[in-house]
């Protein structure tokens, strides 16, 4: 499978230069997408020059760069000799080695370098940046809709020692292990503002290239092992008190793009919003699409609810490293249905929105919502 990467875990899934084509090479099992380098979905560091070298390289598509143009190009200007390129190239040999001794760049000589494999190139398959949220892994778990840097977790869910579990998703567990699963709740709870170190160590954000599932835009990886039952975080968003609240967000940003991140939690009215200020779980996608007759993958993640509002993803198995996180929606979720609006519902009214949530919302499997 080969993966195209967007970002770090934490920060905005699309750069500044989105809308625009991304700049994306293909050689063997290396991925450049966007100037990052990726093998096998992990990234490996480059140095500016390194980079710079490598770009020209790739760009030639394995016609002969140069020497003169390399300097001319990456140390424009700068008083300095050919070792400074000899050193550049001699790292990017390192890096593309095929492990069976061959050089990937060859030297032409008396002239320059190229590349000895095919090199493909493409423009990428990226979204508008305005449809996806905005990724901040520090920022509180549940958010003020007026403030999303005030934390409401304090003012809607118990004390942390006092949190249990409401809903446990299907899964079926041992005492033990539902000790354990809640320490690591809690755990996630008393650091809350501070979550950025923990997914950046447990994963990351990529598009899927050609892995035979279906278009899913910015997606979800383990970034090492995951055991089974291991808590990965809490979903994180804005947490709306009421239906009006939840309308006014939707009035302003758009039914689709809040419906498609919105979860429910332990109330009918109450709900959380991860548009433009979730956490990375709120890229975890599904294995179940919205209208398809049958699952294209076997989702390993289970969504479970803790207190009166908030829900943690679960791995529900073994999840190895560079697998991609799949979780259960629930069967309401269809932000597209839900937008096809009854002949006796003005599709701009009040009441048009808050039916609309309601039927699309993510719900853990087995959770019914009360009415308090």
């Amino acid at each position: 499978m080969s993966i195209s990467a967007i970002s770090s875990v934490g920060v905005k899934p699309q750069s500044a230069t989105a809308g625009k084509a991304r700049r994306q090479f293909i050689v063997d099992d290396f991925i450049l997408n966007n100037d990052v380098l990726f093998r096998d979905g992990k990234e490996i560091a480059l140095q500016p020059k390194e980079l710079a070298v490598l770009l020209l390289l790739l760009e030639a598509g394995g016609e002969v760069v140069h020497r003169d143009t390399f300097l001319e190009r990456v140390w424009t200007g700068q008083d300095i000799g050919e070792e400074s390129l000899t050193r550049s190239i001699c790292s990017l040999r390192r890096i593309f080695r095929d492990g069976k001794g061959g050089n990937v760049i060859l030297t032409v000589y008396g002239q320059g370098y190229r590349f000895s494999r095919p090199v493909k190139r493409e423009a990428g398959t990226h979204q508008p940046f305005e449809l996806h949220p905005v990724i901040d892994n520090n920022l509180p778990i549940l958010r003020d809709p007026q403030d999303v840097t005030r934390s409401l977790l304090a003012e809607a869910e118990k004390p942390i020692a006092q949190i249990a579990v409401t809903n446990w998703g299907g899964l079926i567990l041992t005492p033990q292990q539902k000790a354990r699963i809640l320490a690591e709740v809690r755990e996630w709870l008393r650091t809350e503002g501070a979550h950025g170190p923990k997914f950046d160590a447990l994963l990351y954000v990529a598009i899927p290239l050609d892995d035979g599932g279906p278009p899913r835009g910015a997606t979800v990886y383990a970034r090492r092992d995951i055991r089974r039952f291991e808590v990965l975080g809490p979903y994180a968003g804005k947490l709306h008190g009421t239906d009006e609240s939840l309308h006014r967000e939707i009035r302003k940003a758009g039914e689709t793009r809040i419906l498609t991140y919105l979860w429910g939690t332990g109330s009918a009215q109450r709900s959380i919003s991860g548009y433009e200020s979730g956490n990375v779980l709120s890229l975890v996608n599904t294995s179940r699409l919205p209208g398809a007759a049958v699952a294209w993958r076997h989702n390993n993640v289970t969504a479970i609810r803790v207190g009166r509002n908030l829900t943690f993803y679960i791995a529900n198995q073994e999840i190895k490293q560079a697998t991609e996180l799949l979780v259960d929606y629930g069967s309401e979720y269809n932000p597209a249905a839900a937008m096809q609006q009854p002949k006796d519902e003005p599709p701009d009214s009040d009441t048009a929105g808050q039916n609309a949530s309601k039927r699309s919302r993510r719900d853990p499997p087995e959770h019914r919502p009360n009415t308090d």
